[in-house]
């Protein structure tokens, strides 16, 4: 090999470096998951609290706003809890990953601020802590599949949720 042939050589692996090095760079900043969706309104896990025990966020991220009323955060939970129905119906179910977790967050709002809500009676705020306990059940089921469970279908799940929105759509003003 001549030593024109090995600078060429030398120019073609630095070439091919600096794109490598250019990808994951951008692989870095951009991602590789789906695209969200900017309109869901979730809440970040930091921001509700919410201690994610037993997976990492394997390239997800919770970034939403924080709701600022019992309204706020149901309306976001109900556009979560679409987004993931779609998701697991259309089998895409990894389009449905962020919301599962968004709703924890939202979850924990909703009780927070049925807890903190003085016009609601006791028996109110029991109904909003048991269709929160429901509710987090059943998506805790859905998000297992993510994190090495069993497999379930929305379907699996679709009446308890149902049941639980109904109740805490009840108390949202």
């Amino acid at each position: 090999m001549t030593i024109g042939k090995l600078e060429k050589l030398m120019d073609c692996r630095g070439a091919i470096g600096c794109l490598a090095i250019l990808f994951c760079g951008l692989m870095i900043t951009v991602g590789c998951k789906p695209a969200s969706d900017s309109t869901t309104g979730g809440v970040t896990a930091a921001e509700s609290k919410v201690d994610h025990e037993g997976h990492d966020h394997d390239g997800h991220d919770h970034d939403a706003e924080e709701p600022k009323s019992y309204a706020e955060a149901y309306e976001s939970l109900v556009k979560n809890q679409g987004m993931i129905k779609e998701a697991f119906e259309g089998d895409k179910r990894d389009y449905a990953h962020d919301p599962l977790h968004d709703v924890g967050g939202l979850l924990n709002a909703i009780k927070d601020f049925a807890e903190e809500d003085a016009g609601l009676s006791d028996d109110d705020k029991a109904a909003v802590a048991t269709a929160y306990g429901d509710l987090m059940d059943a998506f805790t089921k859905l998000d297992e599949h993510f994190h090495g469970g069993a497999e379930v279908s929305y379907s699996d799940v679709s009446e308890q949720i149902e049941t639980g929105l109904a109740t805490l759509k009840g108390f949202a003003k």
